[in-house]
Order: structure tokens, then sequence, then C-alpha cells
């Protein structure tokens, strides 16, 4: 009865200290974006991580990002500002800031383009790389 009585309780143990670490969310993160004349806001939740960064590539990142959070320079990823706010996250392209060569070849890319995200909290981190087929360029729309 004793070894029972251990076992539950440290069951019990790992079970409470799991909840210290970010929960897999029931549903994979959902990802929104909307452009206006400056550039691009991204939103994606949930998103449980502190220390995230948020790339907008031309190409997939592939492996290199999801294995280890780093954006190769052949995927040519541009680094968004991002915010975190509870379980999401926002993260904005502002194509005015860009030189213009960059901001050329924003414009002259086609889908897919590629959203990479990574973060961490504690021991616990992610990395996920996902395709966007609506252009995430804003685009002027002319006069009105």
């Amino acid at each position: 009865m004793r070894a029972l009585a251990v076992s539950v309780g440290a069951f019990a143990v790992v079970v409470a200290g799991c909840s210290w670490l970010p929960q897999p969310a029931d549903v994979a993160p959902q990802l929104t974006h909307g452009s206006d004349r400056t550039g691009t806001t991204f939103t994606m939740s949930p998103w449980p991580y502190d220390g995230t960064r948020v790339f907008l590539c031309l190409h997939d990142p592939g492996e290199a990002f999801t294995g280890g959070g780093i954006a190769p320079a052949a995927a040519a990823c541009l680094p968004l500002t991002v915010r975190v706010d509870g379980n999401r996250v926002t993260a904005r392209l502002d194509v005015a800031q860009l030189a213009k060569d960059v901001q050329a070849r924003l414009t002259a890319s086609t889908r897919p383009w590629f959203f990479a995200i990574s973060g961490s909290r504690g021991a616990s981190a992610q990395a996920l790389v996902m395709s966007i087929d609506d252009s995430p360029i804003p685009s002027d729309p002319g006069p009105s």
C-alpha cells in the first residue's frame, strides 16, 4: 500500500510541476494579417512564449529555422517588430523603414511568403514556419 501511495504522490508532483510550463494549445495557433498604407500587422494566437522573434521570409527558411530558430540568408527573411501580450503575439512589418532595394524585392516577390516565429519560456521552446498565400505586402492604393 505504501508503494501505491508513493507512486500516486510522485505522479501528483509531476502533474503539478507541468503546470508551470506553457501548455500546448488545444488548437493550432491561428495567424491573421492586415495591411495599411505603411505596412502589415500579423497576429498569432495562441502563442504562450516570451523571447519571441518573428520574420517575414520570401523563401521557406525550413529546418534551419524550425530546428534552431535561425533565419538563413537564402530565405531572405526580414525581422519584424514584435509585441507579446498574454497568449497573443503581434508582429509589424513597416515597409517605409526598409531600404529601397528591400522594398523593391518585396514588391516583386510572389506567393507563397513565410511567417517564421520562435519563442521560449523557461526550458520550453517552439519554432514554427507558416506559409502565407494572400500577399502580406502593402500596396499603394493610388490617388482616390
